[in-house]
């Protein structure tokens, strides 16, 4: 990816029945994605599972423990966010991956161990596509606008953090279609 990530977008499209994510980088590239209901699905779970690796997470001996941690790190995660800025479509100058936005089908999610940087692999049934490097705090925005615009939406599935997630067990691996 060319830049470091400067803002994201989701957008609902009732015609397609899809999440329209845009991502604007630094460097004026912009990669447009379509999620699907399904490929949601399968992929928040991945998420919860990855934010639960978090050694302040992880080190708590009950789930309610677990959970209140890492809903206190999200918050705090997402309080400095800019949630009011408009998408800046004007500051495009490049978009690598096409015009059109890539139909995600294949997602990978992991932690580099040495940096604690995140890595989510998004790509289409060729395999193309973007891996984007997060924060932590990119992370949980990421996240949360990804909750916020399903919560929005009739697709009849719930995206929390902290209260009512999955526990370790019942989490997807990192590779997921």
């Amino acid at each position: 990816m060319s830049g470091a990530i400067s803002q994201i977008q989701m957008k609902y499209d009732p015609n397609q029945d899809r999440l329209m994510m845009r991502l604007n980088t630094s460097q004026s590239a912009e990669f447009r994605f379509w999620l699907t209901r399904r490929f949601v699905k399968r992929l928040w779970p991945a998420l919860v599972k990855l934010m639960q690796k978090d050694e302040n997470v992880s080190m708590q001996n009950d789930p309610m423990s677990r959970q209140a941690v890492m809903q206190f790190q999200h918050q705090e995660s997402i309080a400095g966010a800019d949630f009011k800025t408009e998408y800046r479509e004007e500051t495009v100058q490049d978009l690598p991956l096409g015009h059109a936005p890539l139909l995600v089908t294949q997602g990978t999610l992991n932690q580099n161990p040495e940096t604690g940087h995140f890595n989510l692999g998004l790509h289409d049934e060729q395999k193309k596509g973007l891996n984007i490097g997060m924060e932590k705090k990119m992370l949980h925005t990421f996240c949360h606008l990804l909750a916020d615009s399903v919560k929005k939406i009739e697709w009849d599935i719930k995206l929390q953090i902290g209260r009512g997630m999955p526990g370790p067990a019942d989490a997807t691996p990192a590779h997921f279609h």
